[in-house]
């Protein structure tokens, strides 16, 4: 339960620093995007705020066991 509140922690003011400096970047997107795709990033910043997934680097996603030797006979 601990590991999760941390990975909850992190992933949240990750989001939050990612939301920040979007919102002071925003002005100048303005010029360069419609309001459409401004609106649909700020969604997903939203959605990831709401399910705070944090994929993994270096773990697979599956696993496989290879049989070594004369396992697989």
């Amino acid at each position: 339960m601990r590991t999760f509140l941390i990975t909850l922690l992190i992933s949240s003011a990750t989001m939050s620093m990612l939301a920040l400096i979007y919102m002071a970047i925003t002005p100048l997107l303005e010029k360069r995007y419609s309001r459409k795709w401004l609106y649909y990033t700020w969604l997903l910043i939203l959605i990831w705020l709401l399910v705070p997934l944090r994929p993994q680097v270096g773990v697979a996603a599956i696993r496989i066991d290879i049989p070594i030797g004369n396992e697989c006979e």
